[in-house]
């Protein structure tokens, strides 16, 4: 039997830099845990070859505490998508979709929000969260 050896020069990382000519990031203050948190979410439709990227234009992520936001940032689903990750962002939350939470579990649905109302989205967000956590 062949045991593999991690290699140590490919950890996997949490940042949401330069992950799609598509996606953008605005971070600011963010921690580890909203960050991995939200990388997780989005590496599922970046390793998935069936995504249909086309119909998208943008997708902005706001999160982690002090970020700094475009004033001109634009939520127009189904083409453009601002997802405003955290309680560090709530200042922030009439941008988009705000998703609460410390640390965020939000992004970990986004497979599913595609075509969805904003209402639509926070159904499939409150429908994972854990019970007695809706407000």
């Amino acid at each position: 039997m062949t045991t593999i050896q991690p290699d140590p020069a490919h950890r996997g990382t949490a940042s949401l830099l330069g992950l799609h000519p598509k996606v953008e990031a605005y971070t600011g203050g963010a921690c580890m845990g909203c960050l991995g948190f939200a990388r997780t979410g989005i590496d599922l439709i970046l390793a998935d070859p069936d995504f249909d990227w086309d119909p998208i234009e943008k997708i902005s992520i706001v999160i982690g505490y002090n970020t700094n936001v475009p004033e001109d940032l634009v939520h127009d689903p189904p083409r453009r998508y601002v997802f405003v990750t955290g309680y560090c962002t709530a200042g922030h939350k009439d941008k988009g979709v705000y998703f609460p939470g410390c640390a965020s579990l939000a992004l970990h649905e986004m497979c599913e929000w595609w075509g969805k109302s904003d209402q639509g989205i926070l159904d499939v967000y409150w429908n994972y969260q854990p019970t007695g956590t809706r407000p």
